[in-house]
């Protein structure tokens, strides 16, 4: 049971799933509101109109104190036309195997970032296209949109500033030039932040994304390059999961795993 307030006038109410597997369905109360298949991505649901409509009935207030009951029912039983099917090599989990975040957004919402950073192979020059997707479900238009270029170390580099007529599909934002930008590599993994914000009617929403300036190139019958050094590429095999927590695994034993893959394979 959820105490439900978003502060957004006219905002949206989302369940944020980083991972349920495999099949989900979500309820607030009796109302089904949502259901998703596949186990190994993340996914929104957006419960905004239920929650509305329950709080207008007597259950709210009566049985349940003014709090919203919201049901997630999650299947892993066998179906061989999933993917994977339950005929895979490895154990296909079920359940909330990951965080659920209860989001609050204003009408108007930065859904996606999509970064695509480029090195030239002096590492000079890099380049970066900046598009957006936003959560509009009103249909309205007229909006602001900034975005924002942080260096590894948190100073800001560059800012654009746009006006949007229309908010549909995915719009392009921004192409930015770095100079000397700082390359990213597997041993020195240092990471620029994109920042993008929405304004529409007094209302912002802000979504970060992380991005890497490399060049990479597979020479022809030759190595593969990594901004102009040979790197050579191992490879290993892992199932996520563990004694005792199956699927859920902490962060802490994820980053474990993967240390000691690079370990591994160095």
């Amino acid at each position: 049971q959820l105490e439900i307030s978003n502060p957004y006038k006219a905002g949206r109410t989302l369940l944020h799933f980083e991972g349920a597997g495999q099949k989900t369905d979500v309820y607030v109360f009796t109302t089904k509101v949502g259901s998703h298949v596949g186990g190994y991505d993340e996914f929104t649901i957006d419960i905004t109109d239920a929650v509305e409509a329950f709080k207008k009935t007597d259950v709210f207030k009566k049985q349940f104190k003014g709090k919203i009951p919201v049901s997630i029912r999650t299947d892993n039983s066998r179906d061989l036309e999933m993917i994977p099917s339950s005929l895979s090599d490895f154990t296909v989990y079920g359940g909330l195997y990951r965080y659920v975040n209860l989001v609050y957004v204003p009408a108007v919402s930065v859904d996606k970032i999509f970064a695509t950073p480029e090195l030239d192979k002096t590492g000079k020059t890099g380049k970066l296209q900046i598009k957006a997707r936003f959560y509009n479900t009103s249909g309205k238009g007229n909006a602001s949109a900034s975005v924002k270029l942080f260096d590894p170390s948190g100073k800001l580099l560059q800012e654009v500033r746009k006006e949007l007529a229309s908010l549909q599909g995915d719009l392009s934002l921004a192409q930015m030039t770095v100079k000397n930008p700082v390359a990213w590599s597997t041993d020195d993994p240092r990471l620029y932040t994109v920042e993008v914000k929405v304004m529409q009617d007094g209302d912002s929403s802000t979504s970060k994304e992380k991005i890497g300036f490399r060049n990479f190139e597979f020479m022809t019958k030759g190595p593969f390059n990594l901004n102009g050094k040979r790197l050579l590429l191992n490879g290993t095999h892992r199932h996520e999961d563990h004694a005792g927590v199956g699927a859920a695994m902490t962060e802490d034993m994820i980053r474990t795993e993967m240390i000691l893959m690079k370990e591994i394979c160095r």
